[in-house]
């Protein structure tokens, strides 16, 4: 991920007082990716009808769609002055609590194929999500219906006793993609690519992340889950992150 786009993160929900930073930091790259290098969207026309959907199942790692929408062009400041809503143009749907996302992209995806239409449906999820009966039984439907344009992003922290995802997932009838990295923005978009030419399975990419990437005093921690830092360890953050930018300036000047 960009050091900007961390930057902006932190920085966000630290001016706001709410927010997940480890969670987000581990979406980062897979969010980035899709808004900013694969989702078919246009910021000056949300409602387009061909757009690709995009749902958050976890409403935690809201922060980092905020800056991916930000940066991808739409006009999210006025919903940030009134604290983080779940109703952002960019975002089809968002949810008060884990586990729903997979339930609604599962109409949303039925209603597509009723009516011939090949929008994608991008779900994005993590461990808290998988611990939700009803994301199983969505996913289920979704491989009985065989509805391949339902594209689930896990970002798998491995937080959770989840058994075999992947086994769990193929079982139903899914196409798997495990990602070795799921910070690496270049696999995960090569991959997509891949994906495209998958036809009646839906598609689960399954991407192992790290809590807190980026930041060494928090990565990996579950301690930090949901905390917002102190002073001192937003200047800490900061430094890090500060430091790897004049890198990049040092080194693509």
């Amino acid at each position: 991920m960009s050091t900007t786009f961390c930057l902006d993160i932190l920085k966000m929900i630290h001016s706001a007082k709410a927010g997940d930073i480890s969670l987000s930091l581990a979406y980062a790259d897979l969010v980035e990716a899709i808004y900013l290098g694969e989702a078919k969207i246009d910021p000056q026309k949300p409602q387009w009808e061909e757009r690709d959907y995009v749902l958050l199942s976890n409403p935690l790692a809201w922060p980092a769609f905020y800056v991916a929408l930000k940066q991808a062009g739409f006009p999210v400041e006025a919903f940030l002055q009134e604290g983080m809503s779940l109703k952002v143009p960019g975002v089809e749907a968002a949810f008060k609590s884990p586990g729903q996302g997979l339930t609604v992209a599962y109409g949303m995806a039925r209603s597509l194929q009723i009516s011939k239409r090949k929008n994608r449906v991008f779900v994005f999820l993590d461990d808290e999500d998988l611990k939700n009966g009803q994301i199983w039984e969505a996913a289920m439907g979704i491989a009985h219906d065989r509805l391949d344009r339902v594209m689930v992003v896990c970002s798998h922290t491995g937080t959770a006793k989840l058994g075999s995802i992947q086994d769990k997932f193929e079982a139903f009838g899914w196409k798997v993609f495990k990602l070795l990295d799921g910070h690496g923005t270049d696999e995960f978009l090569d991959t997509l690519m891949k994906a495209k030419q998958v036809e009646r399975q839906p598609i689960l990419f399954l991407a192992p992340t790290i809590l807190g990437k980026g930041i060494p005093f928090m990565e990996g921690k579950q301690q930090y889950r949901g905390s917002l830092f102190s002073e001192a360890e937003m200047q800490e953050a900061l430094k890090v992150f500060k430091y790897e930018k004049s890198l990049d300036s040092k080194y693509n000047s």
